[in-house]
């Protein structure tokens, strides 16, 4: 008796956990890149706001290896969009001041 209830305890939890990820899986949207010349699975990972790691599983892939115009799956996550060009960055300007050495300035070696 205690073996069973702690094997439905087991498999409810487990139940759960399957199903939560199947939903959130279900409530993405799906959308294909084409790699370009250049392109690299770090690079299209920040592209489209995904880890590497599930670029590897959603295309089945076992190494780095892409090959140019190859298409690859992946998931948009809900309230966010995959951004074709990463955002630009404000360059800031750095202001250095300058002042000449004064004629009391000296030098000891």
């Amino acid at each position: 008796m205690k073996n069973t209830s702690a094997f439905l305890k087991k498999l409810s939890t487990l139940f759960v956990v399957m199903l939560f990820a199947s939903t959130s899986l279900l409530a993405q949207d799906r959308a294909t890149y084409q790699v370009k010349q250049g392109d690299t699975l770090y690079g299209i990972s920040k592209k489209l706001n995904v880890t590497i790691a599930e670029l590897k599983q959603w295309n089945e892939l076992s190494g780095n290896e892409i090959e140019l115009g190859q298409e690859l799956t992946y998931f948009i996550r809900n309230g966010e969009e995959a951004q074709a060009e990463p955002p630009l960055k404000k360059k800031t300007l750095t202001r250095w001041l300058i002042r000449p050495l004064s004629h009391r300035t000296y030098f000891t070696l």
